[in-house]
């Protein structure tokens, strides 16, 4: 090419300045805290016994069971016992589901309001687990408390799903 007929490369970024990792602002760390903060909780005691016939139970069994028991012949059976009881496991086995959804829809950058319906239904499903809890005469551990707390803080600190008031329109 001559010297009058070149061409300039646009850069899309202005210089000096640096592309922003998601996972490095302040609000990533935060989502990467809650999120670790739910996985390790699979490994940490998240239920005690009252009764202490099954002692203390590890996460991921406690989230096998709920969402796996309303399934089988035993849990179906359980509908026409105690109704409210078969509606409180398969709404705290669909928690990890539900959230899980949520994850990997924000990593694609799905619709906001998918999202915000997710996140809803998510904390809306948690108070099922104390139903349980009540029903089974169990406690929750560690475990338990750091699966709120992770699931919570990775739910409010994704970017991008603040509710905020439409902007009116001038006329």
């Amino acid at each position: 090419m001559s010297a009058t007929h070149s061409q300039s490369v646009k850069t899309p970024m202005p210089i000096g300045q640096h592309r922003v990792l998601p996972w490095t602002t302040k609000r990533g760390m935060l989502v990467a805290g809650g999120r670790l903060t739910y996985v390790a909780t699979f490994f940490l005691l998240a239920i005690g016994d009252f009764g202490r016939l099954a002692g203390p139970l590890r996460g991921w069994f406690c989230a096998e069971v709920a969402l796996v028991s309303p399934l089988i012949e035993d849990g179906r059976s359980l509908l026409q016992e105690r109704p409210i009881e078969y509606f409180s496991i398969l709404g705290s086995g669909l928690v990890n589901p539900l959230f899980l959804t949520g994850f990997f829809l924000h990593l694609f950058r799905a619709r906001p309001g998918a999202l915000i319906v997710l996140r809803t239904l998510t904390i809306l499903a948690i108070p099922l687990c104390w139903v349980v809890f009540l029903y089974g005469r169990f406690y929750p551990r560690e475990g338990h408390i750091l699966w709120i707390a992770g699931m919570l803080l990775a739910l409010f600190a994704m970017p991008g799903l603040n509710l905020r008031p439409p902007k009116e329109q001038s006329a």
